[in-house]
């Protein structure tokens, strides 16, 4: 058709258009190419608007849009082509039924859509995390007596530790005043490090310390006294005796005396003595006398801060007390608490400076206690010398319980730890008894890891400590009394290293798989030898291989028990 009788047959029909303007695009073709056919736009020049219909009409007709069959019928007339551009306007600017719809997204999948990889296990996580924090929101607030097992039961009440006035009742401690309540957290297992340290001020410089309510003196290495240019007083009564984990003695070199200061708390004390050592762990500790002057684990925990990463290693200190003493309780250092395993009544030292509770070799072989002593539960452990030591194997605890010898201290504006001596059935300044009462076999006991030659009978670690508001409970443990100066001073270091089946297992398979893969290529590589140096690599090979068995034949790892 010519092209002026085409731009003729359209100036009828340009009044409809009006001065709007319209983008007109067509889809995709076969190949999934776009096929340009400009911009249709009104103005007023009616010569350059028939133009571009004119140029536009053409290019929709090679795209295949219309009817080649109808534009022969019709004669491609001109009312003909303004309708096919209205027509395709309308297609254009108009939303197809169900092109935006979301519907068939929201209840479940949609149909010819894939899966998003790992969806099933997304929702099988949220569905164990609804649950639990299900179970928790019914559990809080539960303030119900519980009572131990008839066994149990009348083995504590032949207690020597408890007064005549003060029966023994057992009960379950709220939620809110024991941690988010024992029985529905395993106490064994620190899966993150929850060190508190002190940031304090010597030379108006700060310094990172370790509070340890299991240590009786300060504490500092000799590297930071010299560092920090401190006089180190060397004169008898400078040196003094202190007991390790394991049992032996060492000496301090000598005494500092120095200020220091702890930012946000004003101390009665501005001077404070550190005893001084070749070996320490750590480069400063605060013992019980500063921590008792300084209401740290009482009126002013805010203070604590946590340890940072690159000390994260400190979790796993222990500071434990010296042997247990068969003279009165008088004589006794006051971070002493009675306690209760499985009915079995003991002395222990309550240490924050050890996330691990501990149990000597001898006392639970005493009192009966089985222990596991499996590869798996076995740790490694470092003194205060240098020294290491591996423990025996671990004890665990279904009864756990702790006797408060006094009135518990109330913080001020802090209501969690007060309790209402009626609802309780208890005198104030009578023993307080905690119960974990957890059914045998469950996942919730306590574990003790049993340690030779430990020097005291228990150590309570910090996790346990602070689930058991321990300190408020029990003020007293933190108290000046008078000790028995016959007694060598409390600094027993145990760090500990790690599970030891953990690495020494995992060395031994990685060695067996190594030499598993290299029998396996030799054999390969013998096959394609010649006859006659294939059997003399076969008989050598299997020498090899029968001195690496000959090795192995008592072997944990390969033989478990």
């Amino acid at each position: 058709m010519p092209r002026r009788s085409t731009v003729a047959s359209l100036k009828d029909h340009s009044k409809t258009f009006g001065n709007a303007r319209l983008r007109i695009e067509t889809p995709p073709d076969e190949e999934s190419q776009q096929i340009p056919i400009g911009r249709l736009q009104i103005h007023q020049n009616r010569e350059k608007l028939m133009e571009e219909v004119f140029a536009t009409a053409t290019t929709t007709r090679a795209s295949g849009v219309w009817n080649e069959e109808d534009e022969a019928n019709k004669g491609f007339k001109g009312g003909s082509v303004a309708k096919a551009i209205s027509s395709m306007v309308e297609y254009f600017s108009t939303t197809a039924d169900g092109r935006f719809g979301n519907a068939q997204f929201r209840r479940s999948g949609a149909d010819g859509f894939p899966e998003i990889p790992g969806k099933e296990l997304r929702r099988e996580i949220r569905r164990h995390i609804r649950e639990r924090h299900k179970k928790a929101r019914d559990a809080d607030g539960n303030i119900s007596r519980a009572r131990s097992p008839p066994s149990q039961r009348s083995r504590q009440s032949t207690s020597p530790f408890l007064s005549p006035r003060s029966p023994r009742q057992t009960i379950t401690m709220p939620a809110d005043r024991v941690g988010r309540n024992l029985s529905r957290q395993p106490i064994s297992i620190v899966t993150e490090n929850r060190r508190k340290v002190l940031r304090v001020l010597i030379k108006a410089k700060e310094h990172i310390a370790c509070p340890d309510s299991g240590s009786e003196k300060n504490i500092m290495s000799e590297a930071l006294a010299i560092d920090q240019a401190l006089y180190i007083r060397r004169r008898s009564k400078d040196i003094k005796k202190f007991e390790l984990g394991s049992g032996k003695f060492i000496w301090s070199t000598g005494r500092v005396r120095v200020v220091v200061q702890l930012p946000g708390l004003a101390l009665r004390h501005s001077k404070f003595l550190f005893y001084t050592f070749k070996t320490c762990p750590v480069p400063l500790v605060l013992g019980m006398s500063f921590l008792a002057e300084a209401e740290i684990f009482t009126r002013n925990r805010h203070v604590l801060k946590e340890a940072p990463t690159n000390l994260s290693s400190i979790s796993s200190l222990l500071w434990i007390g010296s042997p247990r003493s068969d003279a009165s309780e008088a004589r006794q250092p006051p971070n002493r608490l009675r306690c209760c395993l499985d009915g079995r009544c003991l002395f222990a030292v309550v240490d924050t400076g050890s996330d691990l509770n501990m149990i000597s070799h001898k006392c639970a072989k005493r009192e009966g206690f089985p222990i596991n002593t499996q590869p798996e539960a076995r740790h490694y452990v470092r003194f205060g010398d240098g020294t290491q030591s591996e423990t025996v194997g671990q004890v665990y605890v279904y009864n756990l319980t702790l006797d408060w010898r006094s009135a518990e201290t109330k913080i001020a504006g802090d209501s969690r730890f007060e309790v209402d001596s009626a609802k309780n059935g208890h005198d104030r300044g009578q023993p307080h008894p905690i119960v974990h009462d957890v059914t045998e076999g469950s996942a919730s006991d306590v574990t003790f890891h049993v340690l030779e030659g430990l020097p005291h009978d228990v150590v309570l670690g910090q996790t346990l400590l602070e689930q058991t508001n321990a300190f408020n409970n029990c003020p007293g443990l933190l108290s000046s009394k008078s000790r028995d100066k016959t007694k060598p001073y409390e600094y027993n270091i145990l760090i500990s290293l790690g599970p030891l089946a953990l690495d020494s297992k995992k060395a031994h398979d990685d060695k067996r798989h190594d030499e598993m893969f290299r029998r396996s290529e030799k054999e390969t590589e013998i096959a394609l030898m010649p006859e006659p140096k294939r059997a003399q690599e076969k008989a050598s090979e299997k020498q090899r291989v029968d001195d690496w068995n000959a090795l192995h034949v008592n072997c944990v790892h390969c033989n478990p028990v």
